[in-house]
């Protein structure tokens, strides 16, 4: 349905106008999302470089407000109405002295205080009324006139910026104009290509699964926040995994999973157990545990650096006695006095966790040797909590 609007405008002398209209409409939103993409060659850099991965950072945009949009210059904005409102406010807590005597109660009364409500929400309370959009449209259209030659002229992996003064929003414009029909379709635009500095390590947890398993810790060294988005991981220009990335602020960190990696091998020996009787007066039981995990890299120019875990049983009862004999556990406090950090410590899950890094062909076992003494009347019992 065609709707018309009409605009006089009174002018002293004759001139040339030119107006900017600004309205809005429903059924047009946008979401973000990305491709994380790394390479074995990356992680070959030196040192002293850095590792990187690239990031492109895409706008999935949709529209079905009954007008095509033909070759336009689009603004993304990170403002939302559903963030307007006011906080809910807070009441006194008094405290007061409660007896100890029984009292009688009623039952209409009571059953009348379970069905009041705690407190009537207000239509700030729901976040009508408290929100302007006239504030971020305004902002947004200045912005499209103001930067849309630059943003034609600029390259396709370059993007246009801005924090939007008196708006709490970031607007992202797309450098090329694009067409997007009234279709409800998805059209895939991009944002920008951004190198984000990395560091490469490994984790295996080889009683559940004898893969060594890729992650890369990512700086966003970028000036743009990264919203909360899907996130398609690629390594060797391979589809590796999908993932969800959480909000990141330009500086902040966050870890990507990038699959199983084949070039390092872990083997998990079969454990051993054996028991004997200990004790003069009151006989106890101690379980020896010995258990042999074995990593190595097939990696031929490369260091790698993994992580270690397995399981150690935690005793909740004074009767039972756990001691790790191998590896060597250090305190916290000798290792800060320590030039070398440790090299097997307990974790905050109470698992052991050795952190290793592998020269380019290198093997190595990792020993696990703990004991258990218990009452010889009584039996163990293991519960994963």
């Amino acid at each position: 349905m065609l709707k018309n609007i009409s605009i006089v405008v009174e002018m002293e002398e004759s001139g040339k106008v030119e107006l900017y209209i600004t309205y809005q409409v429903y059924c047009a939103s946008w979401k973000p999302c990305y491709d994380i993409r790394a390479s074995s060659a990356e992680e070959e850099e030196d040192s002293q470089n850095g590792s990187s991965v690239q990031l492109c950072y895409y706008g999935l945009v949709e529209q079905n407000t009954g007008d095509d949009w033909k070759d336009c210059d689009i603004v993304l904005s990170t403002c939302s109405a559903s963030l307007g409102g006011s906080p809910p406010p807070l009441s006194t807590l008094s405290a007061s002295l409660h007896s100890s005597r029984p009292t009688r109660r009623h039952h209409a009364s009571s059953a009348a205080r379970r069905k009041a409500p705690l407190s009537i929400p207000s239509e700030e309370d729901m976040g009508f009324g408290s929100f302007d959009y006239n504030d971020i449209v305004d902002a947004a259209a200045y912005h499209r006139w103001h930067n849309g030659q630059h943003c034609r002229s600029s390259e396709e992996n370059s993007v246009s910026t801005q924090a939007l003064e008196n708006t709490v929003s970031t607007c992202f414009s797309i450098p090329r104009a694009v067409t997007i029909l009234s279709n409800a379709v998805e059209h895939k635009l991009l944002i920008v290509k951004s190198d984000l500095s990395c560091a490469f390590s490994h984790e295996t947890v080889p009683s559940r699964s004898t893969s060594a398993y890729l992650s890369a810790l990512i700086t966003n060294t970028s000036q743009l926040p990264l919203l909360p988005g899907a996130v398609a991981v690629y390594v060797n220009n391979c589809f590796v995994t999908k993932t969800h990335l959480r909000l990141v602020s330009p500086g902040e960190e966050f870890r990507c999973n990038m699959g199983v990696d084949p070039s390092v091998k872990v083997e998990y020996k079969t454990p051993t157990r054996s028991y004997e009787q200990v004790g003069f007066m009151s006989k106890s039981t101690l379980m020896t545990h010995e258990q042999l995990i074995s990593v190595r890299s097939a990696k031929v120019r490369q260091s790698v650096k993994i992580t270690v875990k397995e399981q150690i049983p935690k005793s909740h009862d004074d009767k039972i006695k756990v001691s790790i004999v191998s590896p060597e556990i250090k305190s916290s406090s000798s290792s800060k006095n320590s030039a070398s950090p440790p090299d097997a410590r307990l974790n905050k899950d109470h698992n052991l966790e050795w952190c290793v890094v592998l020269a380019p062909g290198q093997h190595r076992l990792l020993p696990v040797r703990y004991t258990i003494e218990h009452p010889a009347s009584e039996s163990l019992s293991y519960k994963l909590n």
